[in-house]
């Protein structure tokens, strides 16, 4: 029962952070000149 704790627990953490940073960057400076030139 502890074990099935702590892999769903690791997992979010993760995944948040690691989605967070490359969608930030990427919606802001590829937003305005992907739609410019398009």
């Amino acid at each position: 029962m502890p074990v099935p704790a702590p892999p769903p627990r690791r997992l979010p953490p993760p995944a948040a952070p690691a989605l967070a940073p490359p969608l930030l960057p990427r919606r802001f400076p590829r937003s305005p000149p992907a739609l410019a030139p398009s």
